[in-house]
């Protein structure tokens, strides 16, 4: 019995010393792990990845850098080349070349297309077709940022592509930027008039209790552990509550058959598409905007991988047909004079359309980017100078596709801009 109550004393000991050994093995790793990347005292000022935080946009592609990306359903990289502007593909010349056609593709995930080759997303392939068809000097530039919004395209449009001078700007809309845009406008600033100024990440503001941190810690693992519950409840809690606009779990609800009422949410998100057109407008350049459904608008087998689906809060094999969404736009552009191209019914009339994105991510694969880019060529042919003007198909033959904007003035005098109509562009002569 002495013996048995002597060894109880030993095994805690022992315990306590594994413990510890334990603890100081992950707080030199953390040491170390931090000397050489800063991702733990000083998270907010050095940024790892494709992504850095932004003053102005919220957040941007880092410049100058290559990276190799992990390719969601293969087990290769892709290589992804940022020039020195922050987007993705060579360095543009600037100012541009005399008699160059420049369009600029504003965007997030589905135009980056981080998981396939540059000449393989839809712009490089856009650009492709209309050298082939055109002998016209063709420049197709992909600024395309993950994670952006109308919003941020907007801003990034007014306060770092000018220099580009761009003929045409195309900006891609897809359902996920109503959540990304409800996520970032909390950072926006604006004029007294109710201009958006700048969108600054909210890692960059100094929080409530920063100055009062000692600059060297004396413990790297209290710290840790403590950002790590926070996230872990706060995730939990918005799982929880899964059709509200800030969890991830919501991100999609508003395309569903039976949405919550977002209509506030979706109001904010489209309104800088407006910003955008009289922009582009008081500049003399065309601006369309390009509308890409969700994997899960287009077939129940679109993207079938669980985490994807889980982390999308989107059923197994669910699938939404309806075209409330894409109703909601084509009436909201039609009531503002913006050209529209909704990639909606190419997408589901495709055979085989599951396989327009990845298994394992909702983003468009190498086929869902050639579907984008032919069907961008085709019908946006009518604004590049001196093309002749697609035939207007007859009132059975339309789809509810086609190209569609009010006639607009020209901002600038002079020539006329292209204006398109519901079959193409019926008239106008192009902008020298």
């Amino acid at each position: 019995m002495a013996r048995t109550g002597f060894l109880w004393p030993k095994h805690l000991a022992y315990a306590v010393l594994a413990l510890a050994v334990v603890v100081s093995l992950s707080e030199i790793g953390l040491r170390v792990y931090d000397s050489a990347t800063g991702q733990v005292t000083r998270r907010q000022l050095y940024d790892r990845g494709l992504l850095c935080k932004s003053w102005f946009v919220h957040h941007t592609l880092r410049p100058s850098q290559v990276f190799a990306v992990k390719h969601p359903d293969r087990d290769e990289k892709i290589r992804v080349a940022i020039n020195s502007l922050g987007y993705r593909g060579p360095e543009p010349r600037i100012p541009k070349p005399a008699g160059v056609y420049r369009v600029v593709c504003l965007g997030d995930d589905q135009t980056f297309g981080q998981a396939v080759p540059l000449d393989a997303t839809w712009p490089a392939r856009l650009e492709s077709i209309w050298k082939d068809a055109t002998p016209l000097k063709i420049e197709v530039l992909n600024a395309a940022v993950p994670g952006y919004c109308p919003l941020l395209q907007y801003l990034q449009l007014k306060l770092q592509l000018g220099s580009l001078q761009p003929d045409l700007v195309i900006a891609q809309f897809d359902p996920s930027d109503v959540a990304e845009d409800y996520a970032c406008r909390r950072q926006l600033l604006t004029s007294a008039d109710r201009v958006p100024l700048s969108c600054s990440h909210p890692d960059l503001y100094l929080k409530r209790g920063e100055l009062n941190k000692p600059v060297n810690q004396p413990w790297l693992l209290p710290e840790v552990l403590k950002t790590e519950v926070a996230k872990f409840w706060t995730d939990r809690m918005l799982t929880e509550s899964s059709k509200t606009i800030d969890s991830p779990q919501g991100k999609y609800a508003w395309i569903e058959d039976s949405p919550p009422d977002l209509d506030v949410y979706v109001d904010q998100c489209l309104a800088p598409l407006l910003r955008m057109q009289r922009h582009c407008d008081a500049l003399g350049i065309d601006f369309v905007v390009v509308v890409q459904p969700a994997a899960w608008q287009v077939s129940p087998t679109a993207t079938p991988g669980e985490a994807a689906r889980a982390a999308a809060g989107i059923a197994p094999g669910a699938e939404y047909g309806g075209n409330g969404p894409s109703q909601r736009l084509r009436e909201f552009c039609d009531e503002a004079g913006i050209a529209l191209v909704d990639l909606t019914e190419p997408f589901r009339r495709q055979e085989e359309s599951d396989t327009l994105f990845w298994t394992e991510s909702p983003t468009l694969s190498d086929r869902g980017h050639e579907l984008v880019g032919r069907t961008l060529a085709r019908r946006l042919v009518g604004l590049l100078p001196g093309q002749p003007v697609p035939a207007a198909p007859s009132a059975v033959e339309s789809h509810p596709d086609e190209l569609t904007r009010k006639p607009r003035p020209n901002p600038l005098g002079g020539a006329t801009v292209a204006r398109p109509g519901r079959g193409g562009f019926e008239s106008g002569t192009a902008r020298e």
